[in-house]
C-alpha cells in the first residue's frame, strides 16, 4: 500500500480502524473529523495493496497461530463448531478459514479476487451520523479514482440507483 511514511498502521490504531485491515466491509466507528483520513487509507488499500509473498507469508503464520489458539480455547472451539452443525453451507463457515485452506492460498488467488471483488462496480461507501452527503461523496470521486472497473463482473448492487437515497435530517447534528 502506498504509504511512504509508514504511518498507516498508527493511523488506523489512532482511528480504531485495524480491523478495516482484515474487514473492509466493517469500518467501524470513525469520528466525523477523522473521515477523509479514513476514505483515504481505505482508498489507498483498495487501489495500491502490493500483497509482498514475505508479508503473505508472515501473514498465514499469524492467522495459523490465531487458529491454534481457537482450537485450543474451548469457549472459542464450541461457537465454531455449532454453527458448523447449525447451517449446513457457507454461513456455518468460521471467517478465518482452515488450514488446508490458508495453506491452499497463494498470491496469485488473492490477487485475482481481489481484482474481480473490489471494483468500483463492486465497492459500496455507506455512512451515517454527523456526515455532510455532499462532502463524502467528493471525497469518494477525489480518492477512488484508481480503483478499476471489473468488465466482465456483474455488479453486486446494480439495482442500487441514485433515487434510493434516503437523507433524513432531524435538527440535530447526525444525518441518517
Amino acid at each position: 500500500v502506498r504509504d511512504p511514511a509508514g504511518q498507516h498502521p498508527q493511523r488506523l490504531q489512532l482511528l480504531g480502524l485495524e480491523q478495516l485491515l482484515f474487514h473492509l466491509s466493517t469500518l467501524g466507528d470513525v469520528l466525523d473529523e477523522h473521515l477523509e483520513i479514513a476514505v483515504d487509507v481505505i482508498a489507498d488499500i483498495l487501489s495500491d495493496s502490493i500483497f509482498e509473498p514475505v508479508e503473505m507469508s508472515k501473514e498465514k503464520n499469524v492467522i495459523l497461530e490465531e487458529l491454534r489458539a481457537i482450537e485450543e480455547t474451548p469457549e472459542e472451539l464450541i461457537f465454531d463448531l455449532f454453527w458448523r452443525d447449525v447451517f449446513d453451507d457457507p454461513l456455518g463457515l468460521s471467517i478465518i478459514g482452515t488450514k488446508e485452506t490458508l495453506n491452499q492460498i497463494n498470491r496469485k488467488d488473492v490477487l485475482n479476487y481481489v481484482s474481480h471483488n473490489y471494483t468500483a462496480n463492486r465497492v459500496v461507501i455507506a455512512a451515517s451520523g454527523n456526515v455532510n452527503h455532499t462532502s463524502l461523496v467528493n471525497l469518494v470521486q477525489n480518492r477512488f479514482t484508481k480503483i478499476p472497473q471489473c468488465a466482465k463482473c456483474n455488479p453486486l448492487y446494480s439495482k442500487i440507483k441514485e433515487k434510493n437515497k434516503h437523507i433524513i435530517e432531524d435538527g440535530s447534528l447526525q444525518s441518517h
